[in-house]
């Protein structure tokens, strides 16, 4: 009498979009966190704040966090963020409204910009994903009249330098 063998599962699951928004979070900012936001995070999950004495020597994959928290400001921040293979996380960028035109914003790579922080949620998978949806927010209107006007003094220099002699 023989037993059946077990039929190998050809296939991987399914990964559910729950679980994906619940996976650790790098938090990139330049302004520091009000302490309502942090205390959020820290309801949420464990929260690193990389201090490059502590977490320098390890890679990011192998440090165990919900939350890490890398202050871009400081050079060694940058220099580990940059030099991490950072796909396997969401990464988000919480920055001040000045300086959402950024080069080095853009330069990142993130998967959400953000200026403020969205409202406590029952959830944290609601939380991410309201953060990982989150938009800088409209144009600005003044560097949107800036660029006009840049635009339109430029036209007309080009004007003055064709019809002179």
């Amino acid at each position: 009498m023989s037993l059946p063998l077990p039929v190998l599962q050809t296939e991987a699951p399914a990964i559910s979009p729950a679980a994906v928004l619940v996976s650790p979070v790098i938090v990139l900012h330049t302004i520091d966190l009000p302490a309502d936001v942090l205390a959020i995070l820290q309801g949420y999950g464990k929260v690193v704040f990389y201090d490059s004495a502590v977490e320098g020597s390890h890679t990011i994959s192998s440090l165990v966090f919900n939350y890490l928290c890398l202050d871009i400001r400081k050079k060694t921040d940058r220099a580990y963020f940059d030099s991490q293979d950072t796909t396997q996380f969401s990464v988000i960028c919480y920055i001040s409204k000045l300086e959402q035109f950024d080069s080095l914003i853009e330069d990142l790579g993130c998967s959400a910009v953000i200026t403020t922080f969205p409202p406590r949620q029952h959830f944290q998978s609601d939380f991410n994903r309201l953060m990982l949806e989150s938009s800088t927010g409209s144009p600005s209107k003044c560097l949107s009249l800036l660029t006009f006007a840049s635009n339109f003094f430029l036209s007309l220099k080009r004007k003055s330098l064709n019809s002179t002699p």
